[in-house]
């Protein structure tokens, strides 16, 4: 049973798929993590669950009865429209160009012209947690020292 449920759940992503959507979009239209929806693509997965299947099974029903728009490809800003042309986000594209690639900076203070709380992405990036792992050691190791240095540095300052 659990392996026709399977089938079923792949088969329904496929054809997703096959009709433009993306796994990002079926993940987010499904309510189920990405990594699921990819695991279930590529056939990592051995089993699904009832909830997770019956999730999918609902969207395709719910696509195939014209309930849900199928989700354009792109870019969006923080304010969800499409990003501007330049490929910057909202408040970036439109500063003057400095010449360096970097935003103009404020006259007044040093600091870019603009907060960045239209930059921060929520989304998904896939990266290497071994190296990401080796990275975090590196820097632990580094403050680690650092810490010990201004210790030593403080107690020769004692009298």
């Amino acid at each position: 049973m659990s392996e026709d449920r399977l089938a079923a759940t792949r088969a329904h992503i496929t054809e997703m798929i096959e009709n433009g959507w993306s796994a990002s979009a079926i993940a987010s239209q499904s309510g189920i993590s990405p990594i699921t929806v990819g695991n279930l693509r590529s056939g990592k997965a051995q089993r699904v669950t009832e909830q997770v299947s019956s999730k999918i099974a609902t969207l395709r029903a719910r696509i195939a009865n014209g309930e849900v728009e199928r989700p354009r490809r792109g870019r969006k800003t923080a304010a969800g429209g499409d990003a501007p042309a330049s490929g910057l986000p909202g408040k970036m594209a439109a500063r003057p160009a400095t010449g360096t690639g970097k935003p103009a900076r404020s006259a007044t203070t040093g600091s870019p012209a603009a907060d960045f709380g239209d930059m921060i992405s929520t989304r998904y990036v896939p990266v290497d947690i071994g190296k990401l792992q080796e990275m975090i050691d590196r820097l632990i190791a580094r403050f680690t020292a650092a810490a010990e240095e201004l210790d030593t540095i403080k107690s020769q300052l004692k009298p």
